[in-house]
Formats: C-alpha cells, structure tokens, sequence
C-alpha cells in the first residue's frame, strides 16, 4: 500500500544559451510623455537532446507624469523537460479511484454501475466473459494499477504572458500608492502525467487514442489492480506533453506610509489582493476544455481560489522595535461538479503577528505568531476527492494550525 520502491535516475545533458537584452529610452521630459522605454529580450538554447528553444519579450513603460505610470508587456517563455521527466525509471504505482467503471451490480444488468455499456467497456480491454459474469472486481483499497516514469520523447513546453497595467501615485495623497496588473497566460504542451482516471473516462467516451495506454490483467478478472503494476498491467501515465492550461486574473496592491512624528515613528499600510478570473485547462489535446476556478477535486487537484488577500500593517517605533500585523483571506471553494458526496471548502481568514527588536547595531532578535487564532484546517472526512488517505490541502492552507517562532541573530 506504499506505491513502488523508489528508484535512482540515471541520464543527463547539456545546453548552450546565447542571450541579449536592450533597454530603449524613446522619448523622455516630453509633456504627458515623462518617459517612454521599450525593453526587448532574446534567449537562444541548443540542448543536447535534439532540442532548440526560442524565448522573448516585448515590454514598455510609459511615465505620463509624477502620478502615472503605464507598462504592458508580452513574454515568450519556454520550458525544457528536466532529468526527471526525462529519465525517471519506469515503474509500476498505484492511483485512487471509487470503482471500475464497468463493474457491474449484477451479471445480468445491461450497463456497469458507472452506467457504461459492454461496447464501451472493452475499449479498455473488458473482454466478454468477464463483462457476463459481472465486470472486472473492484479493488477493496480504492488503488488501481499505473505506471509512472520519465520520457524521452517529451517537447519543450511554452507560455505566452500578456500583462497591462499601471501604477498611481496622486498629488492630493502623496503617501498613497495604487498598483492595478492584468495577466493572461497560456502554457502549451504542458509537460505533466494525465490522471489514471482521466485516461480511463476518455477512452470510455470515445477518444480511442488513448485506449492503448490501459492494459487490464486478463490473467485476474480484467482487473486493474490485481497482481503487480508493470507496463502490462496499469494505466500508463508516464509524462507527456498534455493540451494547456489558461489562466487569467488581475493583482492589485495599494501601499500607504504615514509619519507619526519623533515621537511615535511611523505606520506602513498595504493590502494585496489577487483575482483569478478564470482557469481553464484541457488535460489532453481534443479533450474538453475544463473550468477549475474556484474549484478543487478530480482533474482540478488542489483548490483554486477566485480571491486571495493580505492586508499588512507595519509600526516602526522610535525605539528600534518594529512591529507587524498581517490578514491574510482565503476564499471558498467548492468540489468540482458531479463529484459524489461534494464537500465544498468554506474561506478561511488567518491573523498574524511579528515584531522585530535590534537590540544592538550587533543583535536582532524576532519573535511572532503565525495563524494567531488557531484557525483548523479544512477537512475532507472521507479523504481528499472523497477516496484518497490524506484529508488536507496542506500546500492551501496551514495545516499546523497556531505556529510559534523565535529567532536571533549576532554579527560583527
């Protein structure tokens, strides 16, 4: 029940990269034309994997006055598989999964309980007999057989990055300031490994291409779990080159500092909220394209929060103390639809508090505490998706619940 031992990996290569960059000033002390600069970039890299990449920027700022700033960029990004998805070992694994989708209540019912026909199933390789006496078994742990590994044959990914913006900085508050960014990224051929259970629904539904990556066990009911993984046994799901994912949002940052005079030093405040406007991805090209914003579960993985926000405020004291309080906000999420059983995530607001004392021009010392309430993670009671051991987002959300920490540092 612990997956494949794990196996050293054994390749490598080399790369030779050219590079160039320019920072153009176009026009500058101009009337609403303060400053006008174009940066352009270049990067050319020749792996010795039979693989050449081209990556570049366009990018322009445009300084109207002491108030406002323009800036838009586009980027072109690309990505090489590195030595694991290269050359990782190719070794049999285990996934989650509820059911065999074409396993049947009864021998007799004319669809799988997944509501599947005969015909559809033994595109993955349910033979007829099997399918009379009632389906391949289901496994008792909700483990199914994969294999994993690297690819030689993988294809550099890449991305295309737009972002327009500006920056505000007013007369009538000179200690305020106002970032406003807008993203659009796309990646192609994203280099992951497709879902054991994504692949199997495919090839259910029609896209006979990826049948051939299921190999049930003739030898043991058409089952997909019975007996060791192997290349013969399992769903393939080394690594490919997968269709793209798009995302797009808008950041936000306003930042203010306040003089509070000798006596009582001085107050930054900020606040930075993120916007994800939309996530989409397509897990294999000619798939259907899926929504994950606000959503966690299934193809989705891990929650994808439309909002996020941290609003911080900082006290520099006039006795070489500073101290900070911070709110951070998470918004809610719900569990993709059609999921059984759907446990949807409610926000979660965390409060922290950090101070810093130099105690000398030698010694500082700091001290805080994360997660000051002790806010509990949320949790899934029957797992993650409903059918995996863990129950917690750790990557999401704090998992450690109250943290305390205390730290001090000497130089000469």
């Amino acid at each position: 029940g612990l997956n494949a031992a794990l196996v050293p990996v054994n390749g490598g290569y080399t790369v030779k990269e050219a590079f160039a960059e320019a920072s153009i000033p176009v026009i500058q002390g101009m009337r609403f034309i303060q400053d006008l600069t174009f940066d352009l970039g270049y990067r050319y890299s020749d792996y010795t994997s039979d693989v050449e990449t081209d990556t570049y920027k366009y990018a322009g700022t445009w300084t109207i006055d002491n108030q406002l700033k323009l800036r838009a960029s586009y980027q072109r990004a690309v990505r090489a598989p590195n030595i694991v998805e290269l050359f990782g070992p190719v070794t049999g694994n285990l996934f989650a999964l509820g059911n065999d989708p074409c396993h049947k209540d009864a021998p007799g019912d004319a669809l799988s309980v997944n509501g599947y026909t005969f015909d559809q199933c033994a595109r993955t390789g349910v033979t007829q007999a099997v399918w009379d006496a009632g389906g391949p078994s289901n496994s008792p742990a909700d483990q199914y057989n994969t294999i994993i590994g690297g690819n030689v044959d993988l294809d550099p990914e890449s991305s295309d990055t737009y972002s327009y913006g500006f920056i505000l900085n007013p007369n009538f508050m000179d200690n305020v300031s106002l970032t406003v960014d807008y993203y659009d990224i796309k990646v192609d051929k994203a280099i992951t490994q497709v879902l054991g259970e994504t692949k199997l629904t495919e090839c259910l539904n029609g896209n006979l291409a990826i049948c051939g990556d299921i190999h049930r066990n003739h030898n043991a009911d058409d089952s997909l779990w019975l007996g060791n993984a192997s290349p013969t046994n399992g769903i393939d799901a080394i690594y490919i080159n997968s269709g793209f994912f798009q995302v797009k949002g808008i950041d936000t940052e306003i930042h203010s500092t306040w003089d509070l005079g000798n006596r009582w030093g001085s107050l930054d405040v900020s606040d930075q909220l993120a916007y994800v406007d939309s996530w989409e991805q397509q897990e294999l090209p000619g798939t259907k394209v899926e929504h994950c914003e606000g959503l966690y579960g299934e193809s989705c993985e891990t929650p994808l929060p439309k909002y996020r926000n941290r609003f911080s405020t900082t006290w520099t004291s006039p006795w070489n103390v500073i101290l900070n309080v911070s709110w951070r906000y998470v918004d809610g999420v719900k569990e993709v639809p059609g999921a059984d059983d759907a446990i949807n995530i409610p926000s979660r607001n965390y409060f922290d508090v950090a101070a810093i004392w130099n105690v000398t021009e030698y010694a500082t010392v700091r001290a805080g505490v994360n997660n000051l309430l002790d806010t509990a993670p949320p949790t899934q009671d029957n797992g993650i998706t409903a059918r995996n051991n863990g129950n917690v987002y750790t990557g999401a959300y704090d998992a450690m619940g109250q943290y305390w920490f205390l730290a001090a540092s000497f130089h000469m």
